[in-house]
């Protein structure tokens, strides 16, 4: 009996113990929010008119501006996981997201998010690809924060739309077309 007893308590400590490691383990890296900044298109459209040409580049910042935005008006990413903080890499038309989580409101927890970008009219589409956290992937089924899409043409005026947008190193590049007054589009 006490010889069960001590295995007992031997497991339960270790149970313990490798709770308080996985906890210590997925902990942020680094110290995120979801502060942001109203990306000015105005000033966008003007410089278009100014420079003559019927393209407005976005920034990685703008986007991260963008992303942020979304992220504060609705940061429950499932049910019991609020998103804290975020911060955004791009690689063309791969972003990943590296955001700061709180499970059920007690553990923090650091993840990378990883989206395929791409343009499917009328809006940019991220496609999730998959999580992973300091580097292990997250096996598929336990964390699915699901696709997202950003309109575009909410952001322009009324008589422009969004013919084309294309990834470069530096910056998303949306290429615009004049919106004729009597379709739906």
């Amino acid at each position: 009996m006490k010889r069960l007893l001590l295995v007992l308590l031997v497991l339960v400590l270790a149970a313990a113990g490798l709770a308080a490691a996985a906890v210590w383990y997925v902990r942020p890296a680094e110290s995120l929010d979801l502060a942001y900044r109203e990306v000015d298109f105005n000033s966008k459209f003007k410089d278009l008119i100014r420079n003559r040409q019927f393209a407005v580049e976005i920034t990685d910042s703008e986007l991260e501006n963008l992303l942020k935005k979304r992220l504060s008006e609705n940061p429950n990413l499932a049910p019991g996981v609020t998103v804290t903080g975020a911060r955004l890499e791009r690689d063309k038309d791969i972003v990943n997201i590296h955001v700061n989580l709180l499970y059920r409101g007690k553990v923090r927890a650091g993840l990378v998010l990883r989206y395929d970008l791409s343009w499917q009219s009328p809006n940019l589409t991220a496609v999730f690809r998959g999580a992973s956290v300091r580097g292990f992937t997250i096996p598929e089924g336990w964390l699915n924060p699901g696709d997202f899409k950003i309109g575009v043409n909410e952001q322009l005026p009324s008589a422009l739309g969004v013919r084309e947008i294309v990834f470069g190193d530096r910056a998303v590049t949306v290429w615009l077309k004049l919106r004729n007054p009597l379709s739906s589009e």
